[in-house]
């Protein structure tokens, strides 16, 4: 999920960037709006760990002894169905809320500061970050964490 807020943040900036004349806090709500159904999709978290086995935060297989499947929670037509209407309703309501030409608040890009040379240091810090070795072990310790757990 911070990924998407980031790509959203990212997103409305170029469009307010390259589209001149739009407002800038509408570009943004109507980015962050996808969120709406964010927990109604096949990432839920909640719907997963309810489907599956084991889980320590299954509450459901905790109480009952059954797993409680996608299907009926994820593929219900109580999700999907309001899922739906709102995902058909959004535009329309950010075509309705769109301001007019006058109470446009455009992108104002900040100005770019000069770039600096980096320093070039021989601290321990940067030998360990251009070291193939190091990195190499880095990823081999990532590699036996998942075969051995």
């Amino acid at each position: 999920m911070g990924f998407g807020l980031v790509v959203c943040a990212i997103l409305a900036r170029e469009v307010a960037r390259s589209i001149k004349g739009i407002d800038f806090g509408w570009v943004v709500a109507a980015a962050y709006s996808g969120f709406v159904v964010w927990a109604s999709g096949v990432s839920s978290s909640i719907a997963l760990t309810q489907a599956s086995h084991g889980n320590t935060l299954n509450i459901v297989e905790k109480e009952t002894g059954q797993l409680l499947p996608i299907s009926d929670t994820v593929f219900a037509s109580f999700n999907w169905v309001p899922t739906l209407i709102v995902i058909l309703v959004m535009p329309v309501v950010f075509i309705a809320i769109r301001p007019h030409e006058d109470d446009v608040q455009a992108y104002v890009p900040e100005p770019e500061l000069p770039s600096q040379p980096v320093p070039q240091s021989n601290s321990p810090a940067r030998r360990m970050d251009r070291s193939p070795f190091f990195n190499l072990f880095l990823l081999a310790a990532g590699i036996a964490v998942v075969v051995l757990l």
